[in-house]
Formats: structure tokens, C-alpha cells, sequence
């Protein structure tokens, strides 16, 4: 047991001011997102009228929050295979797969009473995709077999260019759905990529029930497709969004996704990645990417500029083009997952930001979105793994429990404004907790199940707020608050709940906290404990999560 806790304790003790290239600092960060991950997951588990298990894009009460999308749900699963079991995939597989409509088309979407939703040119491609993860990590041949015509049918409705064969339309606003509102017509270059993969991922398929013959009719079509892409291909290092219109401009995500399924040449691989590094300020923030190069944007999006899909920076896109960065330099795409991790801490996990027009996407997809988990496909990549231990200890279910000096009283303010709102995982005004304020010095004491190694805490103010705003596209994107900050803030520790540590933390000008974002405090060293108090000022400040980051040891 003390060996263990040595070990623990080298682990964790890390530098909080380390630079981005310290692997350490990654794992911390990197354990950090796994555990919030899986809040999210949770959060976004719905149950259909007929009784299945289905993820939302979202796990915060919105418009998408009642229904899945194989888009998203192929998104999350990629990036969080931990937290779904086999059977569960499995099931939600055949359920939806059973919304196919009789031309082969597959859903954009399916309602919770099991009514979908027809509309894009890229769900065929994500069911394909789908079904090849759940066989390659489950290993469930039968389940493909099962499906296969249909999934044939479903890539054969795609409307493909009899010359190019890239998906091909002119139907504008109907392709990728994270591109859904702009105009792109002709061929089209993401869901044209999403073709290519998918049929080197039926090949592989076929290849493993010993079908030699359908395995080399989809290795012959991903040909076609790759020879066809490069109609779309320009030298300088990118793809072309779409070969005919106003919007023929240099494409960040798609060019950085046919880097990463394989589309492109070795020598493509290091031109495009050195257009991405020469141009790296013009389309990433905060680890997060446009999809076009500043000053550019898309003739056709109903947002302003700057907002959503019109200058928006997602991390939907992240993996693709760290990847792709990745290739020609290394250090920049360290740096860039540095800041994303940051940013997630600082802000939250969200759809698309824009820091630079002040716009935050809560009130769409959700306040942590599903989707935006894909960081952590890097971070496995660089090593750092699932690690169930290191998580947020405080959470109530986690064996959290909490006791407050007070709670405002219910003729002060609804009485919602509870103590276990601090611990419940969920974010927002209605999900805070606010002290009397009769209260002259108030507190709150988190009793940890297990005593614990902790290194880190996290706190915000209204980190989530699930009004929708009439507009809901209009600068800034939030409907959080900015009052009943804290001005004070003191954290101590203790084994016994008797005899407190000195402060691990004490800050008595506390700078108050912008809408939305969050206080990241990482300890210089991980210090042991059960129990943490926390003091406050002034008496009418409002937290709606703490969360304390460590090991739990087993006793």
C-alpha cells in the first residue's frame, strides 16, 4: 500500500505551470476530459418509447436532446468507445437501422418514439462508419452480415458524379451536417471523403465474412473515389469545398479529413500539412477550426459573421488536423492540443466558440456537446489512455457528499438554489447553490467516499444556462449571468475531518468569473485528503459545480 501511494503521489505531483510538451501535464488534462466525458455520456442517455437506450448529441435540455443522430452517436462512440458496452451499441445499431426508408435512404435523425427524420447527404457514409467500429471493437461479424444489403443500399442512393464519382449535388444546404447551412453545389468534398471511407470500410468488412468479391468492388469504388478527388485538389496544400458556385474555396476540414482516412498521397500528406502551418493563425483558436481560412466566409449562412457555421471555431474537426499538422510539426500540434484542453477547462466543452465575437454555442447542441469530445482520439494516439481512477471525486454519484453553512431561504429565492446542486454533475443557474444571506461567512464541506489523492479543482458560475435565447444565432449565443461572483475564496483539506491542512488554495481578490467560464486551480503537488472545505465571500455568491480531480485508495 505505501508503495502505491509513492508511486501515486510522483504521478501526480506536476508543475501546474509545465509547458504544453510535458507529458504529464497531458495525462492530468488528459484524465480530466475522460472523466467529463463520461458525465456527458451519462447525461445524454435518453430512453425511447419502446424502451431502447439512445445518446443524444447533447446531455443538457435543448431541441436535439430527444433524439439521435448516426452523425453524432458515430462521433461520441469514436471518441469514448470506454463508456458503451457492446450490447449497447449493438442495440441502438439494429434500432435504427430499422428506420431506413425503402430507397435506402438513413435517417438524419430518429425521434424517441422511433419517427425519423430524412434530410442529409452523409448519414449512409456514418452508418457505414458506425457499423465498422462496433465489429472492429466488438468483433460481432453477424451484426454486419445482418445488414449488409441494406447498408448497400444505402451507399447506392447516394447521388454520385457518373465521371468523378464524388457525391454530387445541386441541391445546396444538404450535405455534411456540419455544413447544413451552406450553399455548396456540384461535387462535394467532405461527404465525398465520408464515401471514400466508408467503402474502404465495407471493403474490410466483406474482406472479414470471406466475401472476396464484394471486398474488391468497394476497394475498386474507394479508388475511383480518390482518383476523382483529386478534380477537387489544388497544389498549394488543400481541397476544394465543392467544384461549382461561390462557395469553390479552400476547405480546412474536408482537406484535413481526407489526410486522415488515407485519400491522399504521402507527398500530399506533407504539402497540405505545411499549408496548414503557414496558415495556422487564419483558421485555429483556441485548438478549435474554422472551416475557412480568415478572412473568408461562406456565401449563403443565415448567421452573422463570426457565429455557428458562418466563422464558428469547432472542435468537432480537431483530430483530423492536429493530424495533419501533426505530420510536418509536431511541437505546433502539441501546442494546439494544449490550448484545447485549456479551453475546455476555462469554458466548458461546447458545440463551436468564437472568443473573438464573444460567442459561446450553449443554447444549440448543448452546453457540453457530444460531439466535441474528439480530443481524446489525439491523446490516445499520443499515449496517454482511459484511466477510470483520476476523476471527479466530488460528484454526488461518485459517493460525494456535501454540508453548507446555509442555503438562501425560499422567501429570499426559489429554493432550488440547494447544496447538492454543488455536486450533481449537471450546470447551470437552476442547478447552483447560493448561501443565506444572513450567512456572514458561508461555507461548504465535500466529504470524499474514500480518502483520495487530489490535484485539481473546478468551478464555475452559471457554467451552462438552458434558456434559448428567440434568435438564438445572435452575438453573444448565451443567456448566462454575470452577477453573484465571488470576491474570496479559500480551500482547505483534511483526513479526519477534524484537523484542517493549511489553505491548499486562498485567493481574497478573486477576479470574477466572465459568463460561461470556469476556475481551473491545479495544485503544484497532489495533496492528501477526504474532506475539503471551501470558504467563500460574499454571502450571496453563486456556484453551480465544484469539482475536485484525484485518485480514490482503496480501504
Amino acid at each position: 500500500m505505501k508503495f502505491y501511494l509513492i508511486v501515486l503521489m510522483i504521478l501526480m505531483s506536476v508543475r501546474a505551470g509545465q509547458q504544453h510538451d510535458d507529458k504529464n501535464e497531458w495525462k492530468r488534462d488528459g484524465s480530466w476530459l475522460f472523466s467529463r466525458a463520461q458525465t456527458i455520456i451519462d447525461n445524454a442517455a435518453r430512453k425511447t418509447t419502446d424502451g431502447i437506450t439512445i445518446w443524444s448529441p447533447a446531455g443538457l435540455p435543448d431541441f436535439y436532446s430527444n433524439s439521435i443522430y448516426p452523425r453524432d452517436f458515430f462521433y461520441t462512440y469514436e471518441a469514448c468507445p470506454e463508456y458503451f458496452t457492446n450490447e449497447q451499441v449493438g442495440v441502438v445499431i439494429d434500432w435504427m437501422m430499422k428506420r431506413q426508408a425503402d430507397d435506402g435512404r438513413i435517417p438524419n435523425s430518429i425521434y424517441m418514439d422511433g419517427k425519423p427524420w430524412f434530410w442529409l447527404f452523409d448519414n449512409s457514409q456514418f452508418m457505414v462508419n458506425l457499423v465498422y467500429l462496433y465489429v472492429k471493437n466488438s468483433n460481432d461479424k453477424q451484426l454486419f452480415i445482418r445488414h449488409a444489403e441494406n447498408l448497400e443500399r444505402a451507399m447506392d442512393w447516394l447521388p454520385l458524379n457518373p465521371i468523378t464519382h464524388l457525391v454530387t449535388t445541386k441541391n445546396p444546404e444538404s450535405m455534411y451536417g456540419f455544413q447544413d447551412s451552406i450553399q455548396l453545389l456540384g461535387d462535394e468534398l467532405f461527404t465525398s471523403v465520408l464515401y471514400f471511407q466508408a467503402a474502404i470500410y465495407l471493403s474490410e468488412l466483406y474482406a472479414l465474412i470471406d466475401d472476396k468479391s464484394s471486398a474488391e468492388k468497394w476497394q475498386t469504388n474507394a479508388e475511383k473515389v480518390r482518383k476523382g478527388l483529386q478534380t477537387l485538389y489544388n497544389k498549394e496544400g488543400f481541397f476544394y469545398a465543392c467544384s461549382e458556385g461561390p462557395n469553390h474555396l479552400p476547405a480546412v476540414w474536408g482537406t484535413s479529413l481526407a489526410v486522415c482516412v488515407g485519400a491522399t498521397t504521402a507527398k500530399q500528406n506533407k504539402t497540405i500539412g505545411k499549408w496548414m502551418e503557414r496558415n495556422y493563425e487564419d483558421f485555429i483558436q483556441a485548438g478549435q477550426v474554422r472551416h475557412l481560412l480568415k478572412p473568408m466566409w461562406w456565401t449563403g449562412p443565415k448567421y452573422p459573421k463570426g457565429a455557428y457555421q458562418n466563422g464558428g471555431y469547432w472542435a468537432t474537426a480537431f483530430a483530423w488536423v492536429n493530424k495533419s499538422i501533426r505530420n510536418v510539426n509536431p511541437e505546433l500540434a502539441n501546442q494546439m492540443l494544449s490550448d484545447i484542453l485549456n479551453d475546455f477547462q476555462k469554458y466548458g466543452i461546447n458545440e463551436v466558440v468564437n472568443h473573438d465575437v464573444d460567442f459561446i454555442n450553449r443554447a444549440g447542441h448543448g452546453g457540453e456537446y457530444c460531439g466535441s469530445l474528439v480530443p481524446l482520439i489525439t491523446l490516445r494516439e499520443l499515449g496517454v489512455k482511459f484511466d477510470s481512477c483520476y476523476r471527479n471525486l466530488a460528484l454526488q454519484s461518485n459517493g460525494a457528499r456535501i454540508i453548507v453553512s446555509s442555503t438562501i431561504e425560499k422567501k429570499e429565492m426559489d429554493s432550488s438554489y440547494k447544496s447538492t446542486n454543488l455536486i450533481d454533475g449537471l450546470y447551470g443557474d437552476k442547478h447552483s447553490w447560493i448561501p443565506s444571506k444572513m450567512d456572514d461567512a458561508p461555507w461548504f464541506q465535500i466529504t470524499l467516499e474514500k480518502t483520495s489523492l487530489i490535484d485539481m479543482f473546478i468551478f464555475g458560475r452559471d457554467n451552462y444556462s438552458s434558456g434559448i435565447l428567440k434568435d438564438q444565432y445572435i452575438i453573444p449565443n448565451r443567456t448566462g449571468l454575470g452577477d453573484r461572483n465571488l470576491s474570496q475564496i479559500v480551500i482547505r483539506t483534511s483526513l479526519d475531518g477534524k484537523h484542517w491542512n493549511n489553505p491548499v488554495y486562498s485567493d481574497f481578490d478573486f477576479k470574477s468569473l466572465g459568463v460561461g467560464e470556469n476556475a481551473v486551480i491545479k495544485l503544484d503537488q497532489g495533496v492528501q485528503c477526504r474532506f475539503v472545505k471551501v470558504n467563500i465571500l460574499p454571502n450571496d455568491a453563486c456556484i453551480d459545480e465544484f469539482e475536485v480531480y484525484g485518485v480514490a485508495f482503496d480501504k
